[in-house]
């Protein structure tokens, strides 16, 4: 989080989690991105088939709030999600 909040607006909602084991929350950038003038000055992240996790809640916070522009080939990895791990039954893989 602390990336995106170097990105984009000050108070600017980045990322929200909710599940069956966790009560919902809801991250919002607190630095105000002190390191562009965010209505000045362009911002493009660049990514690729490898990008994942944390890259795509950085890309995902900047394309939703207008902050920046996405550009790259391909499709990203797509785990642009918080998740929680858990064990299968039966020794099976997920």
């Amino acid at each position: 989080m602390e990336v995106a909040s170097l990105l984009v607006p000050e108070g600017s909602d980045l990322v929200s989690a909710q599940g069956r084991s966790f009560a919902a929350v809801k991250y919002r950038s607190d630095f105000g991105a002190p390191l562009r003038d965010v209505e000045a000055v362009p911002l493009v992240v660049l990514v690729n088939e490898d990008t994942a996790s944390a890259a795509e809640i950085v890309s995902g916070a900047v394309q939703d709030l207008d902050a920046g522009v996405i550009l790259g080939s391909g499709r990203t990895f797509g785990k642009g999600l918080v998740q929680s791990i858990e064990q299968t039954p039966y020794n099976t893989v997920s």
